[in-house]
């Protein structure tokens, strides 16, 4: 009940809702290129609006296995969140700050100029901060906020 009373209080002001969907705009457009780089597609790049959009260029753009990439896109926020859930529950919750640090690097090799140079380094420059010079309670609460 507690987490259910915080991610209430996160999601209500509209500034953190803002915040948060740039973080699944990430997750997903990163979850296209993945899987359509997985599938032998050719994933071109990745771009990151202002405004919260997003899109990935993957070639060729027709047939059944363009159609599993672009469903795949809508699974990102929640399979990545959902691997997170996994590692915090093996006790690894330190390591969910590193993986959405390296997640995040990948990301960032794959955009082409677009407002996602701004937000993807400064999530993992936030993420390295916690990492550098905050206690292990606050990277613990980082994890559980970014899970």
């Amino acid at each position: 009940m507690l987490i259910g009373l915080v991610v209430s209080a996160l999601l209500l002001p509209s500034a953190t809702w803002g915040l948060i969907q740039h973080f699944q705009t990430m997750a997903h457009e990163g979850m296209h290129w993945a899987v359509g780089s997985l599938s032998g597609r050719k994933a071109w790049w990745i771009e990151l609006k202002p405004n919260g959009d997003g899109g990935t260029l993957v070639l060729p753009d027709r047939g059944f296995g363009y159609l599993v990439v672009v469903f795949a896109g809508y699974l990102g926020p929640s399979a990545f969140g959902l691997g997170a859930a996994r590692l915090i529950q093996f006790g690894h919750i330190i390591q969910v700050l590193w993986v959405g640090m390296l997640l995040l690097g990948l990301l960032l090799l794959m955009l082409k100029p677009s407002f996602g140079f701004i937000t993807v380094p400064l999530a993992g420059f936030l993420i390295f901060l916690v990492l550098k010079n905050m206690s292990q309670r606050a990277e613990i609460l980082a994890a559980y906020t970014i899970t």
